[in-house]
């Protein structure tokens, strides 16, 4: 894996996230999610910033960042029609779950393969049923550093660049 293009720790997640996709194969990725709330956008700035790099087209759709927005998304939506697999990335993982639980609601003959990737690490994405693979940043590290950022503003230190080690759920 290419070594993140970001200090953001969101956007490198973004570019985490579809470097998984485009490794297992897709050639077609699918964003949802909000332009403008910050995590959203900031994970979605990862992504383009990948795809563009690869030269592979991005679909982006705006989406609440829900369960029901997912499930009624997930019933509804056209997808790209394609041979090889589909990425799709949910902004979150109770979008994706909503998603995951709206597609296989779908009356179709066949749907394409469909990759499905998101964020947070909420426990229920480990069910192999739901076929989501989630984006962890670990709590401990996020806390740990939380507490050494308070402590560089009480003693007025020089800023400094955080790089979360990322793992699958």
């Amino acid at each position: 894996m290419r070594p993140p293009a970001s200090s953001n720790w969101l956007i490198e997640a973004g570019n985490t996230a579809v470097q998984r996709l485009l490794t297992a194969g897709c050639r077609e990725v699918v964003f949802v999610g909000k332009r403008d709330i910050p995590a959203s956008r900031e994970r979605l700035a990862g992504v383009e910033e990948t795809l563009n790099e690869a030269n592979v087209p991005l679909h982006f759709i705006n989406c609440s960042l829900n369960y029901t927005a997912g499930l009624r998304l997930g019933q509804e939506m056209r997808l790209p029609e394609s041979d090889e697999p589909i990425g799709m990335i949910a902004a979150n993982d109770w979008l994706a779950i909503g998603l995951r639980a709206g597609l296989s609601n779908r009356v179709v003959t066949r749907l394409p393969e469909l990759l499905l990737v998101s964020f947070d690490g909420l426990p229920i994405t480990a069910d192999a049923l739901l076929r989501i693979e989630s984006l962890v940043a670990p709590l401990q590290t996020i806390a740990a550093d939380a507490v050494a950022e308070l402590h560089r503003l009480l003693t007025r230190a020089p800023g400094r660049v955080v790089h979360y080690a990322f793992h699958w759920r």
